[in-house]
């Protein structure tokens, strides 16, 4: 009895153990608590209590919102929302392409790892915050939101059924917007996203970051 007291122990160590790890990644990127809540199952005053140990800060507060479509109202922001969008489909992501069989499960790892390579690619200052990459992936496995084929520029971009800009190509949109980026299509065209071979995630990006103003 005292073995399976101990085994039993042990796992529950570990099992704290590693929420607590991954609560401890979320807050580092600053996330929601609520957020970190759903995922790691940690109470929220504790969770608090790590935040601000961690950030010398309170832990900011408000709503989540309901669809992912509330927080991307420009094209620049749907063209962000789009390059981690791709990057979470390669990695797995749940049904973000229509007629594409829904995947069956879910990872905050990589919610995280296409966060990072986001961030890394965008800056900062430019690329989504941890909070939005959590909501735009969950709307992605609800099916609230997919990824649509442009034919003209060869990218795939981010629709949401409930969003506020029309169904159309972002990075056309911003060309022709401004049209001294004409001349960087052609960078585009690499960015197709084959939804059968799940191109590698930094396969093309170059393109994005051209169009959204952050290329070489």
């Amino acid at each position: 009895m005292s073995q399976k007291l101990s085994a039993s122990f042990k796992t529950h160590q570990i099992e704290m153990h590693g929420r607590l790890s991954l609560a401890l990644a979320l807050i580092a990127r600053k996330c929601r608590l609520s957020i970190i809540g759903v995922e790691t199952d940690v109470p929220k005053s504790r969770l608090r209590k790590m935040y601000h140990e961690y950030h010398n800060c309170s832990a900011p507060c408000g709503p989540i919102p309901d669809l992912g479509c509330a927080m991307i109202s420009t094209r620049t922001q749907q063209a962000v929302a789009s390059l981690f969008a791709c990057l979470y489909y390669s990695a797995g992501g749940c049904q973000p392409i229509r007629g594409v069989p829904r995947f069956q499960s879910h990872s905050i790892d990589e919610v995280i790892r296409c966060h990072d390579i986001s961030q890394s690619l965008l800056g900062s200052e430019l690329a989504m915050d941890m909070t939005r990459c959590w909501v735009v992936a969950r709307d992605l496995r609800l099916g609230a939101s997919w990824l649509q084929w442009c034919s003209d520029c060869n990218a795939n971009y981010l629709v949401n059924e409930a969003g506020r800009l029309s169904h159309t190509c972002p990075f056309c949109a911003s060309i022709k917007s401004s049209p001294r980026r004409v001349v960087q299509l052609p960078l585009l065209k690499p960015t197709v996203f084959d939804a059968k071979a799940a191109v590698n995630p930094r396969l093309g990006f170059r393109g994005y970051l051209d169009v959204v103003g952050h290329g070489g």
